[in-house]
Protein backbone atom coordinates (compact mmCIF):
# COMPACT_ATOMS: atom_id res chain seq x y z
CA UNK A 1 0.00 0.00 0.00
CA UNK A 2 1.01 3.61 -0.57
CA UNK A 3 0.80 6.02 1.95
CA UNK A 4 1.40 9.41 0.79
CA UNK A 5 2.69 12.39 2.71
CA UNK A 6 0.82 15.81 2.19
CA UNK A 7 3.96 17.23 0.21
CA UNK A 8 3.45 15.16 -2.65
CA UNK A 9 0.08 15.97 -3.15
CA UNK A 10 0.61 19.95 -2.35
CA UNK A 11 3.78 19.40 -5.67
CA UNK A 12 1.13 17.94 -7.82
CA UNK A 13 -1.34 20.51 -7.14
CA UNK A 14 1.03 23.53 -6.96
CA UNK A 15 2.40 24.11 -10.48
CA UNK A 16 4.83 26.25 -9.64
CA UNK A 17 6.81 23.91 -7.41
CA UNK A 18 10.14 22.48 -8.95
CA UNK A 19 8.81 19.25 -8.28
CA UNK A 20 5.15 19.64 -9.75
CA UNK A 21 5.95 18.12 -13.10
CA UNK A 22 7.63 14.80 -11.28
CA UNK A 23 5.06 14.64 -8.35
CA UNK A 24 1.91 15.06 -10.42
CA UNK A 25 3.26 12.06 -13.25
CA UNK A 26 3.83 10.30 -10.11
CA UNK A 27 0.09 11.04 -8.58
CA UNK A 28 -1.65 10.24 -11.84
CA UNK A 29 0.07 6.76 -12.03
CA UNK A 30 -1.07 6.41 -8.22
CA UNK A 31 -4.81 7.03 -9.39
CA UNK A 32 -4.45 4.93 -12.61
CA UNK A 33 -2.58 2.25 -11.46
CA UNK A 34 -3.80 -1.06 -9.47
CA UNK A 35 -1.88 -0.30 -6.40
CA UNK A 36 -3.65 0.58 -3.16
CA UNK A 37 -3.44 3.89 -1.84
CA UNK A 38 -3.98 4.62 1.43
CA UNK A 39 -5.10 8.40 2.20
CA UNK A 40 -4.76 9.62 6.25
CA UNK A 41 -7.02 12.31 7.26
CA UNK A 42 -4.47 14.11 8.44
CA UNK A 43 -2.47 14.21 4.96
CA UNK A 44 -6.27 15.34 3.53
CA UNK A 45 -6.98 17.49 5.74
CA UNK A 46 -3.48 19.24 5.50
CA UNK A 47 -4.16 19.52 1.54
CA UNK A 48 -6.70 21.65 2.40
CA UNK A 49 -5.03 23.81 4.67
CA UNK A 50 -2.38 24.40 2.53
CA UNK A 51 -3.47 24.56 -0.67
CA UNK A 52 -6.62 27.15 0.38
CA UNK A 53 -4.25 29.65 2.08
CA UNK A 54 -3.66 32.58 0.33
CA UNK A 55 -0.52 32.87 2.54
CA UNK A 56 0.94 30.26 0.83
CA UNK A 57 -0.43 30.33 -2.80
CA UNK A 58 -0.91 33.47 -5.35
CA UNK A 59 -3.60 31.57 -6.33
CA UNK A 60 -4.91 29.24 -4.10
CA UNK A 61 -7.53 26.54 -4.22
CA UNK A 62 -11.59 27.66 -2.72
CA UNK A 63 -12.67 25.06 -0.38
CA UNK A 64 -14.69 23.98 -3.03
CA UNK A 65 -12.01 23.15 -5.45
CA UNK A 66 -9.70 21.42 -2.79
CA UNK A 67 -12.72 19.53 -1.27
CA UNK A 68 -13.42 18.25 -5.35
CA UNK A 69 -9.91 16.88 -5.69
CA UNK A 70 -10.14 14.81 -2.16
CA UNK A 71 -13.59 13.63 -3.22
CA UNK A 72 -12.71 12.25 -6.51
CA UNK A 73 -9.62 10.79 -4.87
CA UNK A 74 -11.69 8.79 -2.73
CA UNK A 75 -13.95 7.83 -5.05
CA UNK A 76 -11.15 5.60 -6.90
CA UNK A 77 -11.57 2.24 -6.41
CA UNK A 78 -7.65 1.78 -5.30
CA UNK A 79 -8.29 4.14 -2.63
CA UNK A 80 -9.61 4.13 1.16
CA UNK A 81 -9.12 6.04 4.23
CA UNK A 82 -7.06 4.68 6.43
CA UNK A 83 -8.12 4.74 10.00
CA UNK A 84 -5.90 4.67 13.12
CA UNK A 85 -6.65 2.25 15.72
CA UNK A 86 -7.17 2.37 19.08
CA UNK A 87 -3.52 2.11 19.89
CA UNK A 88 -3.00 5.17 17.45
CA UNK A 89 -2.30 7.72 19.88
CA UNK A 90 0.05 5.78 21.93
CA UNK A 91 2.15 4.52 18.94
CA UNK A 92 2.41 7.83 17.83
CA UNK A 93 3.41 9.42 21.63
CA UNK A 94 6.24 6.39 21.52
CA UNK A 95 7.13 7.17 18.14
CA UNK A 96 7.72 10.46 19.25
CA UNK A 97 9.50 9.43 22.21
CA UNK A 98 11.61 7.13 20.75
CA UNK A 99 12.93 9.94 18.05
CA UNK A 100 13.50 12.32 21.61
CA UNK A 101 11.66 14.65 19.31
CA UNK A 102 7.95 16.42 18.39
CA UNK A 103 7.29 19.69 17.49
CA UNK A 104 7.09 19.88 13.68
CA UNK A 105 7.39 15.66 13.31
CA UNK A 106 4.34 15.35 15.43
CA UNK A 107 2.38 14.98 12.02
CA UNK A 108 5.15 12.92 10.29
CA UNK A 109 4.97 10.42 13.64
CA UNK A 110 1.26 10.19 12.91
CA UNK A 111 1.82 8.81 9.33
CA UNK A 112 4.50 6.95 10.18
CA UNK A 113 2.51 4.80 12.67
CA UNK A 114 -0.35 4.61 10.34
CA UNK A 115 2.17 3.25 7.96
CA UNK A 116 3.53 0.43 9.91
CA UNK A 117 -0.21 -0.25 11.25
CA UNK A 118 -0.67 -1.09 7.53
CA UNK A 119 2.47 -2.27 6.48
CA UNK A 120 2.42 0.49 3.93
CA UNK A 121 4.83 2.79 1.98
CA UNK A 122 5.19 6.48 2.66
CA UNK A 123 5.79 8.03 -0.96
CA UNK A 124 7.35 11.60 0.64
CA UNK A 125 10.28 13.62 -0.56
CA UNK A 126 10.56 14.42 3.14
CA UNK A 127 13.33 12.35 4.87
CA UNK A 128 12.35 13.10 8.53
CA UNK A 129 10.38 10.20 8.03
CA UNK A 130 13.77 8.01 7.98
CA UNK A 131 14.18 9.17 11.81
CA UNK A 132 11.63 6.88 12.90
CA UNK A 133 12.33 3.14 13.28
CA UNK A 134 9.96 0.26 11.20
CA UNK A 135 9.38 2.44 8.30
CA UNK A 136 9.60 2.18 4.87
CA UNK A 137 10.37 5.21 2.87
CA UNK A 138 10.07 5.50 -1.15
CA UNK A 139 10.61 9.24 -2.65
CA UNK A 140 9.13 9.25 -5.91
CA UNK A 141 10.88 12.14 -7.13
CA UNK A 142 14.36 10.52 -6.76
CA UNK A 143 13.32 7.11 -6.73
CA UNK A 144 15.34 6.40 -3.79
CA UNK A 145 13.97 3.99 -1.04
CA UNK A 146 14.88 2.87 2.16
CA UNK A 147 13.59 1.15 5.66
CA UNK A 148 13.98 1.99 9.04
Amino acid sequence: MILPDVNMLVYAYDSSSVHHGAAAGWWKRCMTGNDEVGLATVVLFGFVRICTNPRIFQSPLTVEEASARVESWLARPQVRIIDPSNQHVADVLALLRETGTAGNLTTDAQIAALARQEKAVIHSNDTDFLRFPGIRWHNPLTGKEQRT
